[in-house]
């Protein structure tokens, strides 16, 4: 205050140290800004800075992925150590989730569309949560899982997982139902790099980046019954080995057409 010199208000802007304060009247805004060794510029309104500050939720750890339901307006995030469970449109965080306590390690989770459940993978299990009751329905051991998605009306899960070391590694492709767990098939490829297995638009194969005999292939597999329909060696202008394939990506409107990405194009194969 200038005319007491009294301290009136103390606000933490920044997480280090403030380097710099400009004054910023912009209109009818008496704004001022501030930047930080933290790399960020904030904007302060002085006309509201005496208001109470309102509190916003936050996880301790990193969010490393997001899933959302929209027709319930929930987002599911995870950390390391838990599964946030959020309502986006007010910002608030409902509750968490961890199944394995102290030390847990959770990688993915998914909620569907309903809301109803949500699928996760917690320190080397798949995990089925009841979002309702808050309670695990189904748990089931596969280490080290890669990938995790929902299919079938979001009825059915796909997991895989990565197995073995070099140069010996393969895939574990496992289908099970939802709530229920029970696994309809399983298959494995081999791989030298896990790139992410993808479904075709129609939901029909599943289309695998490993390899066949040391040298790069693409696995096709049935989604109704997991068995192998073909192995396609991969053949195009310019590509060497499977370090040049950053991913494969499904066309949404061909279903018989997947784009194998490298670092210079992408390249369609039938």
């Amino acid at each position: 205050d200038m005319e007491t010199g009294c301290l009136v208000k103390q606000m933490v802007a920044h997480f280090q140290r403030i380097v710099d304060i400009q004054s910023l009247v912009a209109g009818p805004d008496n704004l001022v800004a501030t930047s930080s060794i933290d790399r960020c510029i904030k904007i302060w309104n002085l006309e509201g800075i005496f208001e109470k500050e309102r509190h916003i939720d936050k996880h301790e750890l990193t969010i490393e992925s997001l899933s959302i339901s929209t027709s319930k307006g929930l987002a599911v995030v995870v950390t390391r150590s838990c599964i946030g469970v959020w309502d986006f449109m007010t910002g608030n965080l409902k509750f968490t989730l961890a199944n394995s306590g102290l030390g847990t390690i959770i990688t993915h989770a998914l909620v569907n569309e309903e809301a109803t459940y949500i699928v996760a993978v917690d320190s080397g299990d798949v995990v089925y949560w009841h979002l309702e009751r808050r309670e695990v329905v189904f748990k089931e051991k596969q280490p080290d899982v890669q990938q995790l998605f929902l299919y079938g009306k979001q009825k059915m899960c796909i997991a895989i997982s990565r197995q073995g070391s070099k140069p010996h590694i393969t895939c574990l492709v496992v289908s099970r139902t939802l709530p229920d767990g029970l696994t309809q098939w399983t298959f494995e490829f081999p791989i030298q790099d896990f790139r992410s297995v993808v479904m075709t638009a129609d939901e029909r194969n599943l289309v695998c980046l490993g390899v066949e005999k040391l040298k790069p292939a693409i696995f096709i597999h049935s989604v109704k019954t997991g068995a192998r329909v073909n192995i396609i060696p991969i053949k195009y202008p310019g590509f060497k080995d499977m370090k040049d394939v950053i991913r494969v990506v499904a066309l949404p409107d061909k279903s018989n057409i997947i784009g194998l990405i490298d670092m210079d194009k992408g390249n369609l194969m039938d």
